[in-house]
């Protein structure tokens, strides 16, 4: 709740709470929430042409009577998002035990887009926030998605 604080603190944003769904999520300072809680997205946010969603999934499951790793999740994303966008790069990927942080260039529509992907493990649930915008103006809205990422918290729905 901390972090939360202070990077709400950080960017003047206010948090958004659900607590139906057992999550709250920073929204930063000239976001608007476009939709809560749609049919594939728990939470979807814009400011202009940067966009953001909060997807809700099963949590991982063990492999190999093991336990899932993230580091697994982040070749699988690279070889599916490659087959999916075109000239699918990724530039940053770090793993903990509980989370994954992936940064990715890729095109839409011949236009070149950076994403930045903070993956939550959870026993009960896979969070997955995305934010892209195009690359152009990415660099400068980094460091609002990382924090607002980070402060991203979890509770029992």
């Amino acid at each position: 709740m901390l972090a939360l604080i202070a990077a709400l603190a950080l960017q003047g944003g206010e948090p958004h709470v659900d607590a139906a769904r057992g999550f709250s999520v920073a929204v930063p300072e000239g976001w608007s929430i476009d939709a809560a809680g749609d049919d594939i997205a728990a939470l979807r946010m814009s400011k202009g042409d940067a966009r953001f969603a909060l997807r809700l999934g099963a949590p991982m499951r063990p492999v190999n009577g093991g336990s899932p790793l993230l580091e697994d999740l982040a070749e699988q994303l690279r070889v599916r998002n490659g087959r999916k966008f075109k000239e699918y790069e990724h530039t940053r990927a770090e793993a903990t035990a509980r989370t994954l942080l992936l940064e990715a260039r890729y095109l839409v529509d011949e236009q070149p887009v950076r994403c930045f992907q903070y993956i939550v493990s959870d026993p009960s649930r896979l969070c997955v926030l995305t934010w892209t915008a195009p690359a152009e103006s990415y660099e400068a809205q980094r460091a609002t998605f990382e924090s607002a990422s980070r402060a991203f918290a979890l509770k029992r729905p």
